[in-house]
């Protein structure tokens, strides 16, 4: 009987492997598939990571050796610098001084080009790339004044003597860190590139001349900056109303509101404030702090109605009447460009010349090419949302003129190939911060329109412009 029993048993628990074959050969595959799927899938991410690796030393590796090219040509402009400076101070006829001013102009431009190229802090550059501007600035100064007949004074060859000496150190630290490989090759990310040098910054030379990368050009005064000193509440108020004015509501300045107000001490003192208008458009404004004058302010945001677009005519009128109620009584718009739904007009304030030319004319007047205002109009609502007098502010001041030829007489001068069709009288800015009266004759050559300023008083040609038109509006070249 216990037999029997087991023999039961035994039978009974045979039939489970029957029951559980047809699991069996999947289970056992999985048990074997997936360690090798996870080991490919494994090996696969290892020449993934190799190959991204391999990669990154390849772009690290180009990377330096742009980075070792642009330093030996680094090094080759610096020493070519040095061979242009020193022939300056060899050279006395007018025609060679000028050729070697003409190249310390090229080589500097070069130069800097290349220092934007090395991955250096820019503290490290700052002082050694001020020094290379302001060299071919200096030199290009030279370059005008040699060719107008004047020759190097004696301080002039000292400043050149004093940069010859500096730009052979300049050169042989190059040339030192190159041969020791002791150069900058890693890229540097904005926390480096701003952070300031562990040790002291070199010393270079001063350079004392006008231009406009000078020294003296940040220390030069603003003429356009007169009265008394404003407060902070008079600063708000004067803000808010020059805003409300733009917008062509004045009504609006009493709720307009100041969001901040700060005092820059840069140049000349002024406020820079941040505005919140009523309908949630936001305005950045600065004012002279003496006199309160509009230096620059800009509206952000749009209205959600807007008015038919508005011509550029009716533009250039609103913006004239913006400018007079700033104090510029007179002014002419010149050029004009259109870009994201907004145009921009230049407006240059004149002046009468203060005679007449001949006995029964008219006292003509004189266009002031440095007492420019940029007006910035929303051309679907016609509002000024922007404005930039900072220029203006730094030039404008009553001018004296002395006599000058007549126009015939300058215009006998002009190349036979311009068909002119206009004259006036043009105060333009040159590159010492000084002023020449020109007559300005617009013409054409060949379908191009140009500006051709001959000096008002000698008759000479001044300076050339070819004047840019297109859909986006007109530009100088």
């Amino acid at each position: 009987m216990e037999d029997e029993n087991n023999n039961k048993k035994t039978k009974r628990n045979s039939h489970f492997p029957g029951m559980f074959r047809g699991f069996a050969a999947p289970v056992t595959l999985a048990l074997f598939a997936v360690p090798m799927v996870l080991l490919a899938g494994l090996i696969a991410m290892g020449f993934w990571a190799a190959d991204r690796h391999r990669e990154a030393e390849e772009l690290r590796a180009v990377n330096e050796n742009v980075c070792r090219e642009a330093y030996t040509e680094l090094a080759g402009s610096v020493r070519e610098l040095n061979a242009e400076l020193s022939k300056l101070v060899l050279s006395e006829a007018p025609s060679t001084l000028a050729l070697s001013l003409d190249g310390v102009w090229r080589e500097s431009g070069a130069i800097t080009a290349l220092l934007g190229r090395i991955p250096s802090a820019h503290a490290e550059n700052a002082a050694l790339n001020r020094l290379i501007v302001q060299t071919g600035d200096y030199c290009r100064s030279l370059s005008s004044s040699v060719l107008g007949g004047k020759p190097l004074t004696e301080n002039d060859r000292k400043q050149i003597l004093s940069l010859v000496d500096a730009s052979e150190k300049i050169c042989t630290e190059l040339e030192n860190r190159l041969a020791g490989g002791n150069i900058p090759l890693t890229a540097l990310d904005a926390e480096r590139f701003y952070a300031e040098p562990a040790g002291e910054n070199a010393e270079y030379p001063k350079l004392d001349y006008n231009g406009p990368y000078s020294d003296s050009a940040e220390n030069r005064q603003a003429l356009g900056v007169s009265g008394d000193e404003l407060s902070e509440d008079e600063v708000k108020t004067k803000a808010k109303e020059l805003v409300a004015l733009a917008l062509g509501d004045e009504g609006a300045a009493e709720q307009i509101t100041a969001q901040s107000l700060a005092r820059v001490e840069a140049g000349y003192p002024r406020y820079d404030l941040a505005l919140v208008l009523p309908d949630g458009r936001t305005a950045d404004i600065a004012l002279a702090a003496q006199g309160g004058q509009l230096v620059y302010f800009r509206l952000y945001g749009a209205r959600e109605t807007a008015p038919a677009e508005q011509d550029l005519g009716t533009l250039k009128t609103k913006g004239l009447e913006f400018l007079r109620a700033l104090g510029y009584e007179h002014a002419e718009p010149t050029y004009h460009s259109t870009y994201d739904g907004s145009v921009v007009v230049s407006c240059c304030c004149t002046q009468g010349l203060g005679h007449a030319l001949a006995d029964g004319e008219e006292e003509p007047s004189v266009i002031m090419m440095n007492d420019a205002v940029r007006l910035r109009f929303d051309t679907a609502t016609g509002d000024i949302i922007g404005a930039d007098a900072s220029k203006c502010l730094m030039n404008h001041t009553e001018r004296s003129f002395a006599d000058v030829t007549a126009a015939e007489q300058a215009q006998a001068n002009l190349s036979p190939y311009l068909s002119v069709s206009s004259s006036r009288l043009a105060l333009i800015p040159m590159d010492d911060f000084s002023e020449k009266l020109c007559w300005e004759f617009r013409g054409s050559f060949m379908e191009n329109e140009y500006l051709v300023y001959m000096d008002a008083t000698t008759g000479e040609e001044v300076r050339i412009v070819r004047i840019i038109s297109d859909e986006n509006g007109t530009s100088e070249a």
